[in-house]
């Protein structure tokens, strides 16, 4: 990856390299395939078994900005990613059971490294929202909000 890159791109993919070491093989209970964690937005319905857990990875437009002097500036960047896994089985509580484990694995694998490999000064994870269907539909969505503090030279977004 370039130096060049925006800070703000750097932290995302700073966040999708860490999530695919979440790993059976790590001690998590799901293992993310590096094809299965994404920028681009994708219709998560339609991601083929095989790609699951799957996650969209995205900035949002909600970080707030506080300008210091010198041309500091203080960056909230806020982040969202939208999780994906299908339940197997009878169990009358496997979406949420399951939708539970998966918000654990990644709560674990995300504050492993809570300044992004030196890009934020921290990172916060909001409440997770985990939403299960009612239908016969086996879906699993998990929505993990996530906030770095970046501070950083106004000008300079790299």
């Amino acid at each position: 990856m370039p130096t060049t890159d925006p800070r703000e791109l750097r932290i995302l993919l700073n966040i999708q390299a860490a999530l695919w070491t979440l790993t059976e093989a790590n001690g998590y209970g799901f293992t993310i395939r590096q094809g299965s964690v994404v920028l681009d937005a994708e219709n998560i319905f339609n991601v083929p078994e095989t790609r699951l857990p799957f996650i969209i990875l995205e900035a949002t437009d909600a970080d707030d900005r506080t300008f210091e002097p010198a041309l500091q500036l203080i960056d909230n960047f806020e982040w969202v990613m939208t999780c994906r896994v299908d339940a197997k089985g009878d169990d009358p509580n496997r979406r949420a059971t399951l939708g539970h484990r998966l918000h654990a694995d990644l709560e674990r694998v995300l504050v492993l490294d809570i300044e992004r490999g030196g890009l934020a000064a921290d990172t916060r994870l909001r409440k997770p929202q985990i939403f299960t269907s009612m239908s016969g539909d086996q879906s699993v969505i998990v929505v993990q909000r996530g906030l770095c503090h970046v501070h950083r030279t106004f000008g300079e977004p790299a």
